[in-house]
Order: C-alpha cells, then structure tokens, then sequence
C-alpha cells in the first residue's frame, strides 16, 4: 500500500521533517532499518525504512517544498514489499508542482 500526504509544516528543512518522523517512530518502538537522503522530483527527499514493533515495516519518503511537507507512505511485510522496484517505481514517477 503506498499512501500519498501532504500537509502545511512548520518544519524549515528536510532534516526536521525526518527527525520528527524518527521521534515519533521510535517512541512506540519502532526500528530504524534505513536513513539516507536521495532525489525526487529534482529535489532533496528523505527515505527512512522502519521496522514496525509489529514486525511489519514502513517506508517514509518525503520531501519539502514551499512549506509544504510530501510524504509517501509505504506499508508492508518485509523490507522488499516497501523496497521493491516496482514501488521505487511509482514513487519515482512523483511531480511535485
């Protein structure tokens, strides 16, 4: 399942939003499998891949832009269903006006 947000943010950057993102992760004992900066769109995204207490994983990919926070939200049962090349695929194809 891939989910598609966006929302007014107080956030100033890109590390902000990502760190808020961890926080709130951690906090009902989350796993951090993954953090690393790539590009979406021509712009600096962050990609954070979280192992859920639950054992299923959540993938994160947001960008900021305008005070505007995009987030993509991709949920499954292992590290390949939020992975994949076919989801890498949609997320990819993203324009953010």
């Amino acid at each position: 399942t891939i989910e598609y947000y966006n929302v007014t943010s107080s956030a100033d950057s890109i590390k902000e939003i990502s760190q808020g993102i961890l926080t709130s992760a951690q906090g009902k004992g989350a796993y951090v499998e993954l953090v690393e900066t790539i590009t979406l769109d021509g712009r600096n995204s962050s990609n954070i891949v979280l192992e859920d207490a639950d054992g299923d994983y959540t993938r994160y990919v947001s960008m900021f832009t305008e005070g505007v926070t995009h987030v993509f939200k991709v949920n499954g049962d292992s590290m390949n269903a939020v992975s994949s090349e076919d989801v890498d695929s949609v997320i990819n194809t993203a324009d953010i006006a």
